[in-house]
This record gives structure tokens, C-alpha cells and sequence, in this order.
């Protein structure tokens, strides 16, 4: 079956490279210390999926970063990109009661 005409753009989007392929961590050397380079990774790879999105759709506690590449600096990166970020507003994890076990 030929595909639609509603598919070209999809098909387009899903011929590039995935953002984590195109994620790399500039300016660290191999010396590195893992941890640096993990949150390095974190800031980029929040970066690369702003610049490949018209729409940012971020789950968020609204509390500042708590770090390169946290919530908060993304959003604000994709707005100052001219991006659209729409917020979900959450709580943390430690903030929702869970139901007894057992």
C-alpha cells in the first residue's frame, strides 16, 4: 500500500538521526571525571531535544534546576529558542502518599 499523503512528514522526521545519536558532550577531554561528563550529557541531550521540537512538553515540579540540564534550564532554554513549552505541573516522587504494601 502507497503511503498517504499525511505520512511525508512523519517519514522526513523518522529518516534523521535520533537526538541521543547526535548527543555529544563538547569540550570534555577523556580525563573527564564521570560524574562532569554525566551531567554534561544530561545539559545536551535536554538541548538536542529542544532544538529537534517545534513543542516542548515538560512534566514539572516547577522547582528550580537542581543542576546543568535540570528541568527548569531546559524550559527556559526551548522558550528562549522561540520554542513553545508547555508545563504539566507534578509533584516529586517523595511528596505523593503511596498506599500501604501488603
Amino acid at each position: 500500500m502507497p503511503p498517504s499523503t499525511s505520512s511525508g512528514p512523519f517519514i522526513a522526521v523518522a529518516g534523521r538521526r535520533t537526538a541521543a545519536s547526535r548527543v555529544g558532550v563538547a569540550g570534555e577531554d577523556a580525563a573527564g571525571a564521570p560524574a562532569d561528563r554525566r551531567v554534561a550529557a544530561y545539559e545536551a541531550s535536554g538541548r538536542a531535544v529542544v532544538e529537534g521540537c517545534e513543542v516542548l512538553l515538560a512534566l514539572w515540579d516547577g522547582a528550580p534546576s537542581r543542576g546543568r540540564g535540570g528541568t527548569a534550564e531546559i524550559v527556559a532554554f526551548a522558550r528562549e529558542r522561540g520554542r513553545e513549552a508547555v508545563v504539566v505541573p507534578v509533584r516529586r516522587a517523595q511528596e505523593v502518599e503511596r498506599p500501604p504494601r501488603g
